[in-house]
């Protein structure tokens, strides 16, 4: 029990250590801000320009409500810690410290970037607070208690989801000199199949069945529109019973390549 205690402050202290540290570089954490607010603008302006020029009969409050959450949720379930582990901590060595460290990297690397999550979160509030104020009768999400619920839990995984799958793509540096490309191709995947163009029941119905079949659709385009209330709760678990299988996968993944790269390292250098 003491152990456990002592492990836990270990961890809290690391966590309050890199909240500092991010605070300390708030000017990227906001860079990084605006380009998650960029993008979702961009969309909803043609989405606007759709509704004048053709008079479409959509519904525009719930593609604007899209929007306006993708921006709170691209900037608080996205990690982006996949360039700190491939370039900082494998091609330029600073793996070594961690590896020397009595607790393990993945947990080390989370708490890191938890305090970037965090800050951008309150960026998120703020944003959104300014959206209610000018846009407020555009803006509609659930009020359904057991959809709210459901929908921390989606955001939850959906986090842990992208935390995994960023940290899989920094260990490709163990075997590849260049990850630049690989980081940009997940970069256009993301865009396409994660929902950040349009929502994902938009597209044709063979793109849209492989968009629920791939996890970048489990990481932003569910968490929104779970807690706008386009799904059933019966439809909600089957979407934490994707997250849940895909946050498996990718563990065990992350198993197998953490030990082979490991050795890699070790035995060869980097």
């Amino acid at each position: 029990m003491q152990q456990i205690q002592k492990n836990n402050m270990r961890c809290v202290r690391i966590l309050f250590l890199n909240i500092v540290n991010v605070f300390e570089l708030k000017s990227i954490t906001f860079v990084y801000f605006l380009l998650s607010v960029t993008s979702p603008f961009t969309f909803l302006l043609f989405w606007i320009g759709v509704k004048i020029q053709k008079n479409s009969s959509f519904n525009f409050t719930e593609i604007a409500s899209y929007y306006f959450l993708l921006i709170i949720a691209s900037s608080l379930l996205m990690c982006h810690v996949e360039n700190d582990i491939g370039a900082l901590d494998i091609q330029e060595g600073g793996l070594v410290k961690y590896l020397l460290k009595p607790f393990s990297y993945l947990w080390a690397k989370f708490f890191e970037e938890v305090p970037w999550r965090i800050l951008q979160a309150a960026m998120s509030l703020v944003t959104l607070f300014v959206i209610l104020i000018f846009f407020g009768k555009y803006f509609s999400i659930s009020n359904s208690a057991i959809i709210l619920f459901l929908s921390f839990i989606v955001a939850i995984l959906a986090l842990l989801l992208s935390y995994m799958y960023k940290v899989l793509l920094g260990l490709l540096a163990f075997w590849l000199t260049d990850i630049t490309g690989v980081f940009q191709l997940s970069e256009m995947l993301l865009f396409i199949f994660a929902g950040y163009v349009v929502p994902l029941y938009i597209f044709p119905k063979t793109i849209e069945i492989i968009s629920y079949i791939l996890p970048f659709s489990y990481m932003i385009y569910f968490p929104v529109v779970v807690i706008q209330g386009k799904l059933a709760p019966e439809g909600i678990i089957g979407v934490i019973g994707m997250q849940s299988i895909w946050l498996l996968c990718f563990y065990a993944l992350y198993q197998y390549t953490w030990k082979k790269g490991r050795e890699k390292y070790l035995g060869v250098g980097s």
